[in-house]
């Protein structure tokens, strides 16, 4: 696949398209909460030197790593730049959440975008 349409397929106008803008702000909204907890968790966590199974088991249950895989494969399809903004707010809550899911969900997203 072609860079060029690498991007073309990614620019995705969520102010021309409403549902793709409702879907993003309620997928950001429903971030807030768990962003939250990792933030009152995150020192704890790092001088312990834990895993936070529960925060990555609560992104799970709102689904947020399938917000980058198309939604002909059941994700939710959303644009790169949605997942980038959840991504940026994570890391600021806690980075190594943010690392963890960030490398399996560019996986997934260069196996969407580049598959045969």
């Amino acid at each position: 696949m072609s860079q060029d349409r690498y991007f073309v397929m990614e620019a995705v106008d969520t102010e021309r398209i409403p549902e793709k803008r409702c879907k993003v702000k309620e997928g950001l909204r429903q971030l807030d909460p768990i962003i939250e907890e990792m933030r009152r968790d995150a020192q704890l966590m790092d001088e312990r030197g834990t895993v936070p199974h529960q925060h990555v088991e609560a992104l799970r249950r709102i689904g947020y790593p399938a917000w980058n895989v198309p939604e002909e494969y059941g994700g939710k399809g959303m644009p790169l730049s949605a997942w980038l903004q959840g991504q940026e707010r994570l890391a600021q809550a806690n980075p190594s959440v943010a690392l963890g899911i960030g490398w399996h969900m560019g996986t997934l997203h260069d196996l969407a975008w580049n598959r045969p």
